[in-house]
Formats: C-alpha cells, structure tokens, sequence
C-alpha cells in the first residue's frame, strides 16, 4: 500500500504518490503492482473497498486519465489529460497551476 500523499507541508499532493509509484517499480514491483498498491490496496486496508480502488459500477468515481498506459509504463501518470472527483471535471493545468501557487513555484 501506498503513503505518501497525505498533506505534509514537504509533499505535493498527487506528485508525491506518482514518485512512490515510481520507487515501489524500482524495487522489484511492475507497474500494475504499483498501481493496485495505490488504489485498491489501500481501499482495503482502510476497509472501504466496497465503494472505492476500482471502476465499478455503484463505486466513487474519482479517476485521472492519463495520455498512454501506466500499467505498461508506470511514468504514464505524470502526463494527466483529464481529473474527475467527484463527477465534477478538472482541467490537469489549472490544478497544476493551483499547486505551484502553494509551494511558490
């Protein structure tokens, strides 16, 4: 399971968890491993995976789209093309801008 991206005044949110993601592929893990780490992993560990860690029909549907595969590739998750929470849309460049705004970047 994943955890770094809790807020901590020295993690960015998301970019945080892209960089674990990265090291857990480092040490041996591939890329779905990784992934299954950071979603459904955790759902269970915190007993929610009845309505979170998968794309199901009657769960949360928070997702990040992403331009090429990560499970292939697990670095495909930094080139986000699109955020849902919620059911509300966000644009990737105005949450990235929103982020540098509050590490004064």
């Amino acid at each position: 399971m994943t955890g770094t991206d809790p807020v901590h005044p020295l993690l960015t949110p998301g970019y945080a968890l892209h960089a674990e993601m990265a090291y857990l592929v480092e040490a041996g893990l591939t890329p779905l491993e990784a992934i299954t780490a950071a979603t459904w992993n955790g759902a269970v560990a915190l007993g929610l995976d009845i309505e979170i860690g998968v794309i199901r029909q009657g769960y949360r549907a928070d997702i990040v789209v992403v331009r090429a595969d990560p499970a292939t590739d697990i670095t495909a998750i930094g080139n986000t093309v699109a955020v849902y929470k919620g059911g509300v849309h966000y644009d990737p460049a105005v949450l990235r801008d929103a982020v540098r705004g509050m590490i004064g970047s």
